[in-house]
């Protein structure tokens, strides 16, 4: 089947997925490959609409994913922010993080604050794809690897 120069196979299981990126464009890449592979997905463009998302609305997430950017320190303090929270679905929430570029200081920087991983932009598809469903836990035989003409940056 194909359909928005996606070749799609199975769906995944229904997961929830917030993602921080303040960029217009790609939010709604990130969101398109997400919704496209099977997940539910928001997306926000500040660390306030996230902790919103998390702790007022008290929306049930299985990953976050973060952009992070200078300056690195406000987007790795959400994330020490999240981790201190009472509730502890929240403070264990996986997160992804996705960078312009990985200097090795920040990556070791992202795990010292607990996230999983960090991929580069603009970022291949299916690794992004192969990261979220391992970091949501367990692999997924549906996992679909989604092909399109379009850049995710």
């Amino acid at each position: 089947m194909q359909h928005d120069n996606f070749n799609y196979k199975k769906r995944v299981s229904s997961r929830r997925i917030l993602a921080y990126e303040e960029d217009k464009t790609n939010q709604f890449l990130l969101k398109r490959v997400l919704m496209k592979n099977g997940y539910e997905a928001d997306v926000v463009n500040n660390a306030s609409e996230v902790l919103n998302r998390l702790t007022t609305h008290n929306e049930r997430y299985d990953l976050l994913i973060i952009n992070i950017c200078a300056p690195l320190k406000d987007d790795l303090e959400l994330v020490r922010t999240i981790r201190s929270l009472s509730n502890q679905h929240i403070s264990s929430i996986p997160v992804l993080a996705t960078c312009t570029a990985i200097h090795p200081d920040i990556k070791k920087m992202c795990q010292a604050q607990g996230i999983v991983d960090v991929i580069m932009k603009p970022f291949d598809i299916e690794k992004l794809l192969k990261l979220v469903e391992e970091s949501i836990g367990g692999s997924n035989t549906n996992l679909i690897f989604m092909h399109s003409t379009d850049p995710v940056s």
